[in-house]
């Protein structure tokens, strides 16, 4: 019986291992793919969960990734990280925490772990107040925690050192490559910023996998940094190198059709929204979403409000499309339609990332 079990756990261990070498690839989608095939033979297996879950996190699924952190922390109430987790993909759905889960692990936590989960506390409620680690060790996780309590406290001198710590680390990293340049740009001006970035983001040495295998975040912080400097078409031309030859076609797909709302070539980007939701089963509300807006950009809007309400229908707390739908309805004069959305959405500060508009007098 000893055997077996040793056998069982050898087993999963060198699945997690073949989707963990994914990840550091980049990719994503496949990685997902190896540990939702190992979940059913092992539902009950905590790491898995966690993994699992962080995979779904990469490209924006957050009510999966919600799901498996969750779930991962039943298993294994050690693994703080999914706790926290588990509260970060509720914010980011709009959706309360158990806030009580979250102060008793810090309540009884080692003196070596508290302040690291005060931190992690801190950054969830956007609250400033927390000191800085010391004597962190030197992991780009621990980095990158403390340059986001030095940007939200406005300690530049700590972002800047903070920032030279984790490119020195991941020097071609695209994520501490574009925090490296905003360290730079700090108070110089939008042309001194345009120019750094034409200057540190536009070279062959920064690993670009991301945009081609997975991640949502440095993709969407990538395109949204070039657009600054008037570059996305550099990004463009990169990746209609890399179709013709690239297998994995779902990340690309995601990138150009990502970097096609901003070059407002909307009819593009709403082909390839359309093939990501039908042909790959790529239908998550961010996904949704995002083909509604090159739905609405591109004039098919009877298509853009039938996207928002599919966005909506898988996660009814999805601010940005019962605010693009309550826009739509505005528009078609369905006043009383237009109100629901708002309500729904409620006074709670919400601000669009993409869609402004004018009232007609």
């Amino acid at each position: 019986s000893y055997l077996k079990q040793a056998k069982s756990i050898s087993q999963i261990n060198v699945e997690i291992i073949k989707g963990l070498k994914l990840i550091n690839k980049h990719k994503i989608y496949e990685a997902n793919r190896i540990f939702k095939d190992i979940l059913h033979k092992y539902p009950n297996h905590s790491v898995l969960h966690y993994n699992l879950a962080l995979t779904y996190a990469n490209i924006s699924d957050f009510k999966n990734a919600k799901k498996h952190f969750e779930k991962s922390f039943l298993l294994d109430n050690k693994n703080y990280l999914a706790a926290f987790f588990t509260a970060y993909s509720s914010v980011l759905l709009n959706k309360p925490y158990h806030e009580d889960i979250l102060t008793n692990l810090i309540k009884f936590s080692s003196k070596k772990r508290v302040h690291k989960l005060k931190i992690l506390y801190s950054i969830l409620q956007n609250n400033p107040s927390i000191n800085i680690q010391k004597d962190i060790e030197n992991n780009p996780f621990d980095i990158v925690i403390n340059t986001i309590i030095a940007n939200l406290q406005s300690n530049h001198e700590e972002y800047k050192k903070l920032a030279k710590k984790l490119i020195k680390i991941l020097p071609n990293d695209l994520v501490a490559n574009i925090i490296y340049t905003d360290e730079i740009s700090q108070n110089k001006g939008t042309k001194e910023y345009a120019k750094n970035i034409q200057t540190y983001l536009i070279n062959k040495s920064i690993d670009i996998s991301p945009l081609l295998y997975g991640s949502t975040f440095p993709r969407e912080l990538y395109v949204n940094i070039l657009n600054i400097a008037g570059s996305v078409k550099y990004l463009e031309k990169v990746l209609l190198n890399e179709y013709p030859t690239n297998q994995n076609q779902i990340a690309l797909k995601q990138s150009l059709a990502y970097v096609y709302i901003f070059t407002k070539e909307y009819e593009k980007a709403y082909q390839l929204y359309n093939s990501l939701i039908d042909d790959y089963k790529q239908d998550y509300p961010h996904n949704l979403y995002l083909g509604a807006l090159s739905a609405i950009g591109s004039g098919h809007h009877a298509n853009g409000v039938a996207l928002l309400e599919l966005a909506n229908l898988n996660d009814n707390l999805l601010f940005e499309s019962r605010y693009a739908l309550g826009l739509l309805y505005q528009e078609a004069h369905n006043l009383e339609a237009a109100a629901i959305q708002y309500l729904k959405i409620g006074n709670n500060g919400f601000k669009s990332r993409y869609i402004d508009f004018e009232l007609e007098h």
